[in-house]
């Protein structure tokens, strides 16, 4: 007897369009959806608490009763009746639903997400200056901001209102456009850490006999952070490099000393005296920099 009421109901927890369906025939539930459709609005909800609303006045919203009631009646094998108790199953009938997309685009297009004055513009994560106190870099997090991408959220308004949904969360929907560089991407968090490996690096030179050292208050001179990438100004280096050579190398300079008889005398050094490879030093300089390496060396001769 049951298997029979089922013949011309639909089964338990039976949805279509979001519109509860259950134990009815399919032209009671035709003029339930008619009935539910006439004062049919959709609630908006996204960031920063601005809301908004789609009426179904304004976008002609209608119903296209075809055959497809009657295909989701004819789905349900009656005798199977009693697998509805555990099965919630909602039909979504495109076909069902008319409105027209033009004015919906127009609606979306009036709604108070799209005001100039409402919009804040997602910004990519960053790396930061370098920071003496703390020996090092740090990441500035990204802003989501609530700029919506308009394709992406017509999609969603039209979907939620096929399927007849009360309402819209554009968030949880991803309808917003995301920051391109966020705080946990692997390529920032690469970044960050060879920075911070770079100025833990310590050079200390015997030029000569002469101490110099390279330290992160000088390493960071030399690092260019740009976005999520970082360079070093090999010119930078190189003048400092230059500067330390002409100094404390000897090689083809003028050598005084004082004789036995107090005189001072001057003698040119000829083919022999120290010379910095200065080419090669910027290279190996460098690459103990990028290694984050502390080292007490002379420079390439």
């Amino acid at each position: 007897m049951i298997s029979l009421f089922f013949n011309t109901h639909y089964f338990f927890h039976t949805s279509i369009n979001g519109i509860d369906c259950s134990l009815k025939t399919e032209e009671v539930a035709k003029k339930l959806i008619l009935e539910q459709s006439e004062g049919y609005k959709l609630q908006l909800e996204g960031r920063n608490k601005l809301t908004g609303e789609i009426l179904a006045k304004d976008i002609d919203l209608t119903f296209s009763f075809d055959d497809s009631m009657q295909k989701v009646k004819e789905s349900e094998i009656p005798i199977l009746w009693v697998t509805s108790l555990f099965d919630k199953k909602d039909f979504l009938l495109n076909k069902l639903i008319s409105f027209d997309k033009e004015k919906l685009s127009t609606e979306i297009a009036k709604l108070s997400f799209f005001e100039e004055k409402n919009i804040s513009k997602p910004v990519d994560a960053s790396i930061s200056e370098y920071q003496k106190d703390s020996n090092s870099y740090s990441i500035i997090p990204e802003d989501n901001g609530n700029e919506l991408d308009e394709e992406k959220t017509n999609i969603a308004i039209g979907k939620a209102i096929s399927s007849m949904e009360d309402s819209l969360d554009l968030d949880t929907a991803q309808c917003y456009v995301e920051p391109k560089v966020k705080s946990n991407d692997k390529d920032i968090q690469d970044t960050l850490a060879e920075l911070n490996k770079c100025v833990k690096a310590k050079i200390t030179y015997d030029w000569n006999t002469h101490p110099e050292v390279v330290d992160s208050t000088k390493i960071s001179s030399w690092i260019k952070v740009d976005g999520i990438k970082y360079s070093f100004n090999e010119e930078a280096m190189s003048d400092w490099i230059s500067s330390c050579a002409y100094k404390y190398d000897t090689y083809g300079k003028t050598r005084t000393f004082t004789t036995a008889t107090g005189e001072t005398k001057s003698l040119a050094s000829g083919g022999y005296g120290w010379r910095t490879d200065r080419k090669a030093e910027l290279t190996k300089l460098k690459e103990e920099i990028q290694a984050g390496k502390n080292v007490n060396r002379e420079p390439v001769y």
